[in-house]
């Protein structure tokens, strides 16, 4: 069962590393992880406020530093990812 975790218990549950929203580059979790944009990654009116455009070149994408300093977002073990994703043409 899906839940939006934004303003819930959930984002103060100390299991979570990071919370990204990608209506920028912000980390709406409680860490404050602020992601890299690579390659001018827009950021446009979406299903619910803004989204991430990545279109038009695979070289476009979000990253996360390692040389950041940041030790505990080491993903191991059981993880779960949530994306939403819209397609405005699908291959052939």
């Amino acid at each position: 069962m899906a839940r939006e975790i934004g303003g819930s218990q959930y984002l103060s549950d100390a299991n979570l590393k990071g919370y990204w929203k990608l209506e920028d580059v912000n980390d709406s979790g409680p860490n404050g992880y602020t992601l890299t944009n690579n390659n001018t990654c827009t950021f446009s009116a979406g299903k619910f406020n803004n989204a991430v455009n990545v279109a038009s070149t695979g070289s476009k994408y979000l990253s996360r530093s390692n040389a950041s300093g940041i030790s505990n977002i080491i993903i191991s073990g059981a993880q779960t990812f949530l994306a939403w994703v819209y397609s405005s043409s699908t291959p052939e």
